[in-house]
C-alpha cells in the first residue's frame, strides 16, 4: 500500500509540474511502479527481460510510449517509491 501512496504522489506532483499521462504511459508507468514495489529497482535491462514488459514489446516500446527523457523517468520513479 505505501509503494501505491508513494507512485499516486508521485503522479500528484507530475500533474502538478504540468505532465499529463496517456491511459498507455500510465498502464507502462503501473508496470513500473508494481515491479519496482517487487524488487525495490528497475534497470533497463529488466525491460528487455521480464515477461511483463516484453509482452508490451520492451524497452523500445517503453521508450516510444514514455519519450526520450525514460531513463530519468525511471530513477525517479524508483526514488520515489523507494525512498
Amino acid at each position: 500500500m505505501v509503494t501505491e501512496q508513494r507512485f499516486n504522489l508521485w503522479i500528484g506532483r507530475q500533474k502538478k509540474a504540468g505532465k499529463l499521462f496517456s491511459y498507455e504511459q500510465m498502464t507502462w508507468l503501473e508496470l513500473i511502479r508494481d515491479h519496482i514495489s517487487a524488487n525495490a529497482e528497475i534497470q533497463m535491462r529488466d525491460l528487455l527481460e521480464m515477461p511483463d514488459f516484453v509482452d508490451r514489446g520492451g524497452s523500445v516500446a517503453a521508450q516510444r510510449v514514455l519519450g526520450a527523457d525514460m531513463q530519468t523517468m525511471l530513477d525517479d520513479i524508483a526514488g520515489a517509491l523507494v525512498a
